[in-house]
């Protein structure tokens, strides 16, 4: 029986289909590395939109901290010089602080709210566009063509500290509060069963 189809003829078509094939394999390594180009495209710009959005929200919440501490003209190295040298200040924000941690800490009940708001009422915290603020702010100005560049200082890193945002200073002051406690010893359960059973 003769053969239907020449050896010639399948050689042929055997290398046809092999160049196919081929073709085939290194079309979809292309669209494989394209696919991988436009992840590592797609990866590397929303890196760079992030980065961008950071800088843009740090520089937008630096300018709102700056304009805050113009408002309410707080300058911090007015606020530092007048905590170093009233002590009864001192003591007061003090106070203030520690109400405001423990009521973080536990109920906010309606007493230790009219506590905080007490003593909050009596601080006469060294902010403001007060007279008395302003005599105080302009005995210690350092002038340089008729600016007073120690106030603008002062409202720069106020405006700095404001950008940090609560959660970064609540954060603070709560490690500087237990850094503080740390010599106290707060009686707990076992402490109270072994003295009853030494009585």
């Amino acid at each position: 029986m003769s053969k239907s189809i020449p050896d010639d003829l399948l050689h042929t078509l055997y290398d046809l289909a092999k160049r196919s094939q081929l073709k085939v394999e290194q079309t979809e390594l292309q669209l494989r590395y394209f696919q991988e180009d436009v992840e590592n495209w797609f990866d590397q710009s929303m890196a760079r939109a992030s980065g961008v959005y950071k800088r843009n929200a740090k520089f937008v919440s630096f300018v709102l901290g700056f304009i805050i501490a113009l408002a309410a003209n707080a300058d911090t190295f007015h606020v530092v010089d007048r905590l170093a040298k009233d002590q009864a200040l001192r003591e007061s924000v003090n106070r203030t602080v520690d109400a405001i941690v423990e009521r973080e800490k536990g109920e906010l009940t309606s007493e230790v709210q009219n506590k905080i708001k007490a003593e909050s009422d009596k601080l006469a915290l060294p902010i403001g566009w007060g007279k008395d603020q302003l005599i105080v702010q302009q005995s210690k100005a350092v002038l340089f063509l008729g600016i007073d560049w120690r106030r603008i200082a002062g409202w720069l890193i106020s405006g700095l500290a404001i950008s940090m945002g609560a959660g970064f200073w609540f954060d603070l002051l709560g490690k500087f509060i237990d850094i503080k406690n740390v010599g106290r010893k707060t009686p707990d359960s076992s402490d109270s069963n072994t003295s009853t059973i030494q009585k």
